[in-house]
């Protein structure tokens, strides 16, 4: 496996530090520049003590749908994230992309603003020229944000994804920002994917930290959106995954790169690196076929590096073109941004966008690189 180099030294910690300076409002987590190792443990250290029990994410417990659509409130943090190729009928292409992040503060349940959840939505519409990004913040307990599901239903504030029966697919999404509005339906034209064993997904194979994950990488996507006050019909293909957890923040994780994109035999391929202080980054993934057939892949089979990078607003050094090469199933590709300053100014900022693939393979998706 190829080894992602970093000449800065990064802490993962605790979202509960931007909770102190915003008061009311966190995110999921933060990741800390710092200088040494040291006092990058320092700042982990005193973060950590913050949290005390969450639920462990133990094997043998099998993800279940639909009830797993649902949050999970008795573990740490929680994730999903929806992201939609699309063009319009001259062939524009548009990417949209749609992330949600809880975090508990703490393990008790509590009830209104007792309640110890927050959640951060992000929403960005980009094409090759433009990246338009807006954000919604908000604390459980209150109906400012909420899930339900019969039917499925979740929202943060005006923001919602409804669907007609408990799965969130099919289903419609709405966002309205001050610079853009969605309006799109998502059709699941393929199986649903259980990572892992059963959706069980280790995230190094030295250290306790693992992940309860799944995905929908097979959707088609239709609708409209509204752009310079000009309403554009657009279709295309989207990708949707989950996932939750109670041990990263415990970890010596620093971040993550993942990949999902859709190969031109219809296959479609998902690729994690997770980042590891003082490891090795550990890479795993799978390659999936519409009828659910799924090749589970490892450490040993996935050689991943990055080739060309793009420095962002800010001074961020972000790798936007790499290299990939899966000996086992004859595939060796270079997977590059089509726009290179899609990085979003979340409160824990990261970058999000489409991804053209070439070499023995060509395709189309998504990569998202947290922690930079």
């Amino acid at each position: 496996m190829g080894i992602n180099t970093t000449t800065k030294k990064t802490a993962f910690a605790a979202v509960m530090a931007i909770a102190v300076f915003l008061i009311a409002f966190a995110a999921r987590y933060t990741f800390i520049a710092q200088q040494s190792t040291e006092s990058s443990s320092t700042f982990a250290n005193r973060e950590i003590n913050v949290f005390t029990v969450f639920e462990p994410v133990l094997p043998g417990k099998a993800v279940k749908l639909p009830d797993d659509f649902n949050f999970h409130l008795d573990y740490q943090h929680e994730s999903s994230t929806y992201f939609a190729l699309l063009k319009d009928q001259e062939g524009n292409e548009y990417w949209v992309s749609w992330d949600v992040f809880r975090i508990a503060l703490d393990e008790h349940r509590g009830k209104g603003w007792k309640q110890p959840q927050v959640y951060v939505s992000n929403a960005a519409l980009s094409t090759r020229e433009i990246n338009l990004f807006e954000q919604r913040i908000a604390r459980g307990g209150i109906g400012q944000v909420g899930v339900e599901t019969k039917p499925f239903l979740f929202w943060i504030d005006s923001w919602q994804w409804k669907a007609l029966t408990r799965y969130p697919l099919p289903g419609k999404l709405t966002i309205d920002t001050k610079t853009f509005s969605l309006d799109l339906n998502s059709f699941s034209v393929g199986p649903y994917v259980l990572e892992g064993d059963e959706g069980y997904r280790p995230k190094h194979d030295l250290l306790p930290v693992a992940s309860y994950e799944f995905g929908a990488p097979f959707l088609n996507v239709t609708g409209t959106i509204d752009l310079d006050g000009k309403k554009i019909e657009v279709s295309g293909t989207g990708w949707f995954s989950k996932e939750w957890g109670s041990n990263i923040l415990e970890s010596k994780l620093l971040g993550w790169d993942r990949f999902g994109v859709r190969l031109q035999d219809g296959r479609n391929l998902s690729i994690t690196l997770s980042r590891i202080n003082e490891q090795l980054p550990y890479v795993y993934g799978a390659l999936i076929d519409k009828s659910g057939r799924m090749i589970k892949l490892g450490d040993d089979d996935i050689i991943i590096r990055p080739i060309k990078h793009s420095y962002q607003n800010g001074g961020k050094k972000i790798p936007v073109t790499w290299a990939i090469t899966i000996e086992s199933q004859q595939v060796d590709v270079v997977v590059d941004a089509l726009n290179y300053t899609q990085w979003l100014p979340s409160l824990v900022p990261y970058w999000s966008g489409a991804v053209k693939v070439t070499g023995t393979h060509q395709g189309a998706g998504y990569m998202h690189l947290m922690g930079y």
